[in-house]
């Protein structure tokens, strides 16, 4: 007899939460992470604020032409909207702005950043907050940087890398998320998103493996502020302060610059500012004239991006024995092995049931090693108990674990007693 279930991979239910905007804020301050920068990145934080105004707008059009929408030096956030506004659904071909319109010496200034004052910036940053649940929340953290500078490997290596600009692009978005979670009435991190290079494009980090920093910018396992490492020149942000990893070239420092986006700047303003309130946050556009590199380009707008949308469903698929796949077949016991398509973005598991079960039933998941040799469980055993059908309820969810974090780049397999045989149905959602 075949028992059905559903394998749930998701960032949580949808309910809305009533966070007043002061509620809300008061999160984002209190995550507000701490930036440590390579002493030798080619570029440094920078608002938008900031660059805009040292930029040229431009489209390239379908047939190749170019055209300028408006010059260098007169731009402004409020006058890049309306120019946005007016042309964007009538111009076929790419909107970008051109920092310092590729003139010496404005185009290095702009391209630089800002810079730091004493190893400090003063720079601002933007948050995006999503009310996942009543009970959980999600804050993601944009940084940009005027310039993508070359992967820097290893010396000798980075002069053929230098000529063949690997990774380099003008316009630099990277993000962090900080996942809060409400226990026992009170706000708690649950884990950190960093937006690395490599590691299927990011890395979720459970809380107790992310450093953190107190108000006064004092490590503090007891603190809310994530401290985060930046990579030079690519910019990727990592957990821990690493020097080289083979899946991404990136290394970072501990001992260059640092922006703490927690409070205000010299002027009283917030360092933090909410992305959707940006005049020019909903439109579509290139942040750099970069656009046709083959390894590389300007990036577009993060808006639209999974950080700012609830309930998206992944590209992820269910791979077993190399095929593609939605169901998997549990036989004596155990299933085939079985891994989530790489370019998934889920960070969730959760296992409810579909249909009744007969009879209790503990299933768990583990990682096959190397060889198969030392296989390790990660999570379970999961009790499912029999649930009667009602009219009003043909599937009943109250078989639901407690979500846990997803291992996708592992080859993972499911285990129950061997008198068990039954089948999983998958569905995605990030």
């Amino acid at each position: 007899m075949k028992r059905f279930i559903i394998l749930v991979l998701s960032t949580f239910g949808f309910i809305q939460a009533g966070l007043t905007d002061a509620e809300k804020f008061d999160l984002v301050q209190r995550s507000a992470p701490l930036l440590k920068f390579h002493p030798k990145d080619d570029s440094s934080l920078a608002s938008a604020d900031w660059y805009i105004p040292k930029c040229s707008l431009e489209v390239l059009k379908e047939n190749g032409t170019k055209e300028v929408l408006a010059n260098l030096g007169t731009l402004t956030p409020e006058r890049l909207a309306e120019l946005l506004k007016k042309n964007q659904d009538k111009i076929k071909g790419e909107i970008f702005l051109n920092p310092g319109a590729g003139k010496e010496p404005n185009h290095k200034y702009a391209l630089k950043g800002p810079g730091y004052e004493n190893g400090i910036s003063d720079q601002h940053a933007y948050y995006n907050f999503l009310e996942i649940s009543d009970t959980y929340v999600k804050i993601s953290y944009w940084f940009f940087y005027p310039y993508q500078g070359n992967i820097d490997i290893v010396p000798g290596v980075n002069t053929v890398i230098e000529k063949l600009k690997a990774g380099s692009h003008e316009g630099d978005w990277e993000h962090i998320n900080v996942r809060w979670e409400k226990v026992n009435n009170a706000w708690e991190i649950k884990d950190v998103f960093f937006g690395r290079h490599g590691y299927q494009k990011g890395d979720l980090v459970n809380r107790q493996n992310v450093q953190f920093v107190n108000d006064q910018m004092k490590s503090d396992k007891k603190g809310t502020h994530p401290v985060v490492y930046v990579a030079m020149n690519s910019h990727g942000t990592y957990p821990k302060n690493i020097f080289f990893l083979s899946s991404d070239v990136d290394k970072t420092s501990n001992k260059g610059p640092q922006a703490f986006m927690f409070g205000k700047d010299k002027q009283n303003n917030w360092k933090l500012e909410d992305y959707n309130k940006q005049a020019w946050s909903p439109y579509i556009f290139r942040w750099g004239a970069d656009l046709t590199k083959k390894l590389g380009g300007s990036p577009k707008t993060p808006h639209g991006y999974d950080s700012f949308i609830k309930g998206k469903r992944s590209p992820a698929t269910l791979i077993v024995d190399k095929k593609p796949v939605l169901k998997l077949e549990v036989k004596n016991g155990k299933s085939p092995y079985f891994e989530i398509e790489r370019r998934a973005r889920i960070k969730e598991i959760d296992f409810r049931v579909i249909g009744t079960v007969p009879q209790s039933i503990e299933l768990e998941v583990w990682k096959r090693a190397m060889l198969g040799l030392g296989d390790k469980k990660l999570y379970g055993p999961f009790k499912l108990t029999p649930k009667h059908i009602v009219k009003d309820n043909p599937l009943p969810d109250e078989n639901v674990t407690d979500a846990m974090p997803a291992t996708y780049q592992d080859t993972l397999y499911i285990k129950a007693p061997k008198s068990q045989t039954f089948t999983l149905e998958i569905e995605y959602v990030e």
